[in-house]
């Protein structure tokens, strides 16, 4: 289901943005404040009143709902902030003020294309782009397109994309890390050579044997007689 979701992704919410080149300077350093979003999992605890512990998930709406205050809205903020909007709701209702606001399940990342396994990866601390790939199996070697590799965000409500060229660093030149966020699409392509082997294996190869004549995935000529 989940990589079902990431091919409709790329193929309809990133085709109206043209991808930007990365900018070290705006994603070499992680967001250590978290920042909440629909999906995530906290834990809330009320140390003056332990009937009020809950844990939540927010919603896709922003909000989680408590007793006695109903909806709170919690998207984008940190749980610092979200302590803070709590202590001003139940202000009245609370003799001993400590609220503790814990992100139990953070939104994952998600990384797809030529790597070894697809699929998504929850950030449990500060995670790099390159990081992201090697838990996900590496690289397919011969088949990714190193140098081309997509970080796909969402940002004022519209889907962003950033281009990060992995090939120095894999030679051993030091690089600025691609910091990322949670719900980031990590998506390595597959080279041209590539494309064009499977194209020649996926639709030459199987239509020309009624003739006699093969072709193989490297491009070479048999002849079937």
């Amino acid at each position: 289901m989940a990589r079902a979701a990431l091919a409709v992704l790329l193929l309809t919410g990133c085709s109206t943005a043209k991808p930007r080149n990365w900018q070290p300077k705006n994603h070499s350093v992680p967001d250590l404040s978290f920042r909440l979003a629909p999906g995530d999992e906290v834990s809330l605890r009320f140390f003056g009143a332990p009937d009020l512990n809950a844990t939540q998930t927010v919603r896709r709406d922003g909000n989680i709902t408590l007793d006695l205050v109903g909806d709170v809205n919690v998207a984008g903020m940190t749980p610092a902030e979200v302590q803070g909007v709590l202590g001003k709701q139940f202000d009245q209702q609370l003799q001993i003020k400590e609220i503790s606001v814990t992100v139990t399940s953070p939104g994952p990342i998600y990384v797809t294309g030529a790597v070894g396994e697809p699929g998504p990866y929850n950030m449990i601390r500060p995670t790099t782009a390159l990081e992201a790939v090697m838990e996900a199996g590496g690289f397919f070697e011969m088949e990714a397109e190193v140098r081309n590799v997509l970080v796909i965000r969402r940002e004022d409500n519209k889907w962003t994309s950033y281009v990060v060229n992995f090939k120095d660093v894999l030679n051993g030149k030091k690089e600025d890390p691609f910091y990322l966020q949670p719900y980031d699409v990590v998506y390595v392509p597959r080279t041209t050579i590539v494309k064009a082997n499977q194209w020649i294996e996926q639709y030459i190869s199987r239509m020309i044997p009624r003739i006699g004549i093969g072709i193989n995935s490297s491009g070479e000529v048999t002849y079937l007689f």
